[in-house]
């Protein structure tokens, strides 16, 4: 019996010399040209290959080098390539018809994918089989039943991989490349499910992206799946100016600074065709630094869930230029139409904050803004997005300051045009109104407003100003561009009125029902820079009507000369002769009027120390 066992030990321990010998003297590069040759009919492009090699290590051992596959004919671009790969295959498992390989290492692997218009992922420029037709290729070969029924790899890695994958289908057009991509792939097989382990860097330098889960390969009619899937990226390490190449709209959003840990939690997702997820998504501590902005929003935080085409966001919050954002919402399609219905609420911003970093000089509005909006709309980049946004909901402005316009002394100053006027309303109005005059700028009282948007405009039916001694009125409408346009009517309070009218008489010819001086104009600018310009049209009409102005056309009609030279001496008359003049009633107070308002506001700079 020992020496039948011996026997047999001897023809193994032949068997395994032969083998290593065959392995050992055997030359695969007399096949390359062959294999080079059917390599490019099966795949329908140029294929070419490096050396070939054969070794032992605990298996055999195979190598290839600078393998690369060509998207079109005359060899001027690949589809993929790779520096190296190599494979370990166990010999004994082949007697039982199952393909055991040890492991698989790719080095430096390149592929350029892209989406058909058939919603399919391949290699550009290559028309893989497709499995009917692999199919019936196989059932035709008559190796095909001596092929190993079984296949399964225990290791497989990728090191230093790059994928290009470009969507022409999406809108706008999609371009990705993953860089520095590591894969551990463990009992990868054909028909079960395995893991998987990747880093790889994503718009970075650096590896910022993290990803494992299962994954199930499609088989016939079935889509393959990845399942319990995890996906983390630092924010942190993102080259935006690389993102904003692949993305125009975080571009056109100004993206300064972005940090944060973004975590994606997928439940599954189907391989092949569109593919639809099921993923849930958060971001914690995140901070977004905008050029449109001084302030950044810090601590942001989001939990959103993808289901398909559907994207839910159960929760964004931030703190943002000393206040408070948050939001919800849906968002329909966001591949394509971007159809989404959200609520909006900010708490106490600080306005100064809120705009870009410019020079302190000029009118601007100050305060602490709280915004509540409930709105839809449609698209995938800002412009599009703001074109299409409409809602309604209300905002609250509290601390509200005029910054570097006092608007009681600019109305005023106007008013005081008329000749003589300003020395009488500068000695004779009582203290407290020259005193408020005099301050830099202009206190507003707390307000709160509804509003409706619609195309791209923010309208507002009715807003009132409150100061200490004046009250604008006003409707119209504030674009996203920040440019402002509304029709308003300044008043002046009932005493202040009374005050000024009894010291300029002239004024009462724009004084209105109740005795009180009203101006109507119109706000106009781009935030922060607003100025109210008065409505001439009004005032003329005002001072037309006039009893003065009456008395000057009938005069004209019954005796023209004579009106004329009656006109030019009461031109030069000021208000202290105690006439009603023309050019008191009429060219002063109108030519006052329809004066730029920045000037005056400059001017007024000078007079507040007199």
């Amino acid at each position: 019996m020992k020496k039948v066992l011996l026997v047999f030990f001897v023809l193994f321990l032949a068997l395994v010399v032969g083998i290593v010998v065959f392995i050992a003297t055997f030359n695969p590069n007399r096949y390359r040209p062959l294999i080079i040759q059917k390599a490019s009919e099966a795949l329908g492009a140029p294929v070419d290959m490096g050396s070939l090699s054969l070794g032992w290590r605990n298996g055999v051992a195979v190598r290839l080098r600078d393998l690369v596959v060509y998207s079109n004919p005359s060899k001027s671009s690949a589809a993929a390539k790779l520096k190296e790969i190599s494979a370990t295959v166990k010999l004994m498992p082949l007697l039982n018809k199952e393909l055991q390989i040890s492991s698989i290492v790719l080095i430096d692997p390149q592929v350029h994918l892209a989406r058909t218009p058939d919603g399919s992922v391949g290699l550009v420029g290559v028309k893989l089989p497709t499995p009917a037709a692999a199919s019936q290729d196989s059932a035709k070969s008559p190796a095909a039943a001596a092929l190993p029924v079984s296949f399964s790899i225990n290791l497989f890695q990728v090191r230093n991989g790059f994928v290009w994958f470009e969507d022409p289908s999406s809108a706008p057009p999609l371009s990705v490349q993953i860089k520095n991509m590591d894969v551990d792939v463990k009992k990868f097989s054909l028909t079960e499910p395995f893991t998987f382990v990747a880093r790889a860097s994503l718009f970075s330098a650096a590896q910022n992206v993290q990803a494992e889960g299962t994954v199930t390969l499609p088989q016939g009619d079935g889509a393959g799946s990845v399942e319990n899937a995890a996906f983390k990226t630092d924010l942190s390490q993102l080259n935006l100016a690389e993102l904003g190449r692949t993305f125009p709209s975080a571009a056109s959003a100004g993206i300064q600074e972005i940090k944060g840990v973004l975590e994606t939690k997928l439940e599954r997702f189907e391989l092949g065709g569109a593919g639809r997820a099921k993923a849930a998504l958060s971001l914690q501590d995140g901070r977004v630094k905008l050029t449109s902005s001084k302030s950044a929003l810090d601590k942001l935080q989001l939990k959103a869930v993808l289901d398909g085409e559907d994207l839910r966001i159960d929760q964004f919050t931030a703190d943002y230029a000393g206040g408070r954002l948050k939001a919800k919402g849906v968002v329909k399609q966001f591949r394509s139409q971007a159809l989404s219905g959200f609520s909006w609420h900010s708490s106490d911003l600080a306005i100064d904050q809120m705009m870009p970093e410019t020079g302190s000089g000029g009118p601007r509005l100050s305060g602490r803004l709280s915004t509540d909006l409930e709105g839809q709309a449609a698209g995938t980049a800002w412009p599009q997005i703001s074109q299409t946004l409409s809602g309604q909901g209300q905002v609250t402005l509290k601390d509200g300051v005029l910054l570097n316009y006092n608007l009681l002394r600019t109305v005023v100053q106007k008013l005081s045009m008329v000749p003589g006027a300003e020395e009488v309303l500068r000695n004779n109005l009582p203290n407290i109104y020259r005193a408020k005059m005099n301050e830099p700028s202009t206190l507003l009282q707390p307000i709160q407003v509804p509003f409706v948007v619609q195309n791209g405009q923010i309208y507002f039916s009715q807003i009132d100003l409150v100061t200490d001694f004046i009250i604008v009125h006003g409707a119209g409408q504030v674009g996203f561009d920040k440019r402002v346009s509304m029709k308003t009517r300044v008043r002046l309070h009932q005493q202040l009125s009374q005050t000024i009218v009894s010291l300029v008489p002239q004024v009462q010819m724009v004084t209105n029902a109740q005795g009180e001086i009203e101006i109507p104009g119109q706000l106009q600018g781009v935030l922060p820079h607003v100025v109210f310009v008065p409505d001439g049209d009004y005032i003329a009409q005002k001072l037309l009507s006039s009893e003065a102005a009456q008395k000057m056309i009938k005069g004209f009609i019954e005796n023209p000369q004579g009106t004329v030279l009656q006109a030019r001496n009461l031109l030069d008359k000021p208000v202290a002769a105690g006439e009603s003049g023309v050019q008191n009633s009429v060219a002063g107070l109108l030519g006052a009027l329809m004066q730029d308002p920045t000037q005056t506001a400059g001017s007024g700079t000078g007079n507040q120390n007199q």
